[in-house]
This record gives structure tokens, sequence and C-alpha cells, in this order.
């Protein structure tokens, strides 16, 4: 994250209250190792916090959540975030044909996808109504006998009548909503946004499940993804992300599936 996605007034807020966490910290003796052993966050990222190093912090959307954490670990009650405004700006997703829900393709990659697809039939319907290229054989001459025999009298063949076979399929259902379920195997903080509206943002501990449905989109988002199992619809379970990863993921009516998790590197 670049300090350009902050104003001054926002970074000056954010060091003030990371050290006004510090002191309080440092006042009830707990180390960033139990602050983080606590909250879940990593500990480069408390410090970060603490230091008011924004250069070294994620999206806005995690810090706001971070520092919640933060101050209710320290029995501090609500902070005052008004002038960081890191709340997540919500947009409508772009309405397409047909009724459903936002795609999460932009708009080039949508255009270049229709392209790649037109080329593809254009390139099927060529090969289909191009003529044959083989040269049929020129017939070889009748040779010229003295007597022909008399022709032979051929029964016509019984015509087999064709088996019934289904003519139209029926169409596979378009999804109409998304249902979504998580399953907890660690501690981890978690904010979930149905249709654009914030329906749930905490910690949940290991063992926790919860369920959500939404029109069109869902966006989930979690502070420590590999600890979070995601069922959609009535796939099977799949975890957010990596351990320890902060990650965000959009779901859509047309694209309901994860993306696959990038695999841990090894120390």
């Amino acid at each position: 994250m670049t300090v350009s996605a902050y104003s001054a007034t926002q970074v000056a807020r954010l060091r003030e209250l990371g050290q006004y966490l510090r002191q309080v910290r440092e006042e009830r003796q707990l180390s960033l190792e139990d602050v983080s052993a606590r909250t879940r966050i990593q500990t480069r990222l408390l410090r970060a916090l603490e230091a008011g190093q924004v250069g070294e912090l994620p999206e806005p959307i995690y810090v706001q959540g971070f520092l919640r954490q933060y101050a209710n670990l320290l029995q501090l009650g609500e902070l005052d975030l008004s002038e960081l405004d890191l709340a997540p700006r919500v947009t409508t997703p772009p309405t397409v044909r047909g009724g459903q829900g936002a795609t999460t393709l932009r708009p080039f990659h949508l255009y270049l996808t229709y392209f790649v697809l037109i080329l593809g039939a254009i390139g099927v319907l060529s090969y289909v109504l191009r003529p044959s290229s083989s040269v049929s054989p020129e017939p070889s001459p009748t040779p010229t006998s003295a007597s022909s025999p008399p022709p032979v009298a051929v029964s016509p063949s019984p015509q087999v009548s064709p088996t019934n076979l289904p003519t139209n399929l029926p169409p596979t259902p378009a999804l109409t909503e998304l249902r979504v379920q998580v399953d907890l195997t660690g501690q981890s903080w978690l904010q979930v946004v149905a249709d654009g509206e914030v329906v749930f943002e905490g910690i949940l501990n290991p063992g926790a499940t919860d369920r959500w449905t939404a029109k069109k989109s869902l966006v989930l988002a979690a502070g420590n993804a590999g600890e979070v199992q995601v069922r959609v619809n009535d796939s099977a379970p799949q975890p957010l992300g990596a351990p320890g990863e902060v990650k965000e993921v959009t779901l859509t009516l047309e694209n309901p599936t994860l993306p696959t998790p990038r695999p841990t590197p090894t120390p």
C-alpha cells in the first residue's frame, strides 16, 4: 500500500492512533507477539500500525478492521475513525443485459473474451461450409462385351424407422441467488458484503459456522484466509486463501467459484 492512498490528515491521525495503542499496550505489559496471538494479526502489521507506516499496511478496509480488533483487545471501546474515512465504498455493479448480476471481468477483458468467441465461431463456420477438396476419381471405361446379362431385380430394402431420440435437452437452470457457508478451522477476522451492504464484520473462532445469501454479488474479506473454509451453493468446501494471508474475493451469479489459492512458499 502506498502513502498516496491516504491524505496527510489521515496519515497523521493513523500515527496518532498507533502511538496511543502502543502506549496502552506497553502500560499493560503486552508484547506484540501477545497481541498477534490474540488477534491473529501478523506481528509486522502490528508494528507498522503502531508506527503509522502506511506503506507497509494492506488496503484501508483491513486497516480499519485491525484498529478495531486491537482496541477491543485493549478494552478501549470504539475508536473514532471518522477522520480516517477507511470504510469501504461499495459501488453499484454495472447492469448487464438479461437482469443478471455484475461480472467480475473488467470491460476490456469482457470485450476481449467476446472477440475471441466470435473469431472461434467464424473459424468453425468456415470449416463447416468449406467445399470438399477431395477429387472424385474418373470412372473407368466400361469394357465392351458381346452380350449384356439380363438385369437382376433388386428388392427394395426395408425402411428402418429411426429411433425416437430426444431433440430438445432441458437447459441448465441459471443461478438465482448465491448461498455461502463459512466454517472456521482457526480464528480469523471476517467481513461479508452482500449486494453492496455490509452484513457481517468481526472475529470468528475455530469451529464457528455461518451462512449468508445474496441476489447479485457477495464479497468475502478475511485476515487469515487459510482458516476460512467456504462452500458456495452446493460446491465442496475450499479455503479462501493461504494461511495468514489477507485476502478479498468477490462472487457473482456468473462466476460463483473461488480462485485456486496460491501455495504458501516454503521458508
